[in-house]
């Protein structure tokens, strides 16, 4: 019984950190899903997605873990993001990175089509 309470106490935060640790990945995602998507815009550039991914690491006080790597084509953008993942206990990961690829817009004229 006295190895009982520090045992389901471990567990349960480990089913925090778990939480903690899906949390960062999602936001990651969606902070490269949506720089991506501001850089393949007609007109935009790399500066447009490094505000995005600024803004919204901002936006749910994340800290980056690194650069963003940002990977213009003709014909996609790339982002990655890398996020620090906030640790309660000293085991897992530091960090969790996610990229997304998003085809550029481009403009065809009526004749074209």
């Amino acid at each position: 019984m006295l190895l009982v309470v520090p045992c389901l106490m471990f567990m349960a935060l480990c089913a925090v950190q778990l939480a903690i640790y899906g949390a960062a990945v999602a936001s990651a995602t969606h902070i490269a899903t949506d720089a991506a998507t501001a850089a393949a815009s007609r007109g935009a550039s790399a500066a447009d997605a490094m505000v995005a991914v600024n803004d919204g690491l901002a936006g749910i006080g994340a800290t980056a873990a690194g650069p963003s790597v940002i990977d213009i084509d003709e014909s996609r953008v790339t982002v990655q993001v890398a996020i620090v993942v906030r640790r309660i206990l000293p085991v897992g990961p530091d960090s969790v990175a996610r990229s997304a690829t998003v085809m550029r817009e481009r403009f065809v004229s009526y004749l074209e089509r």
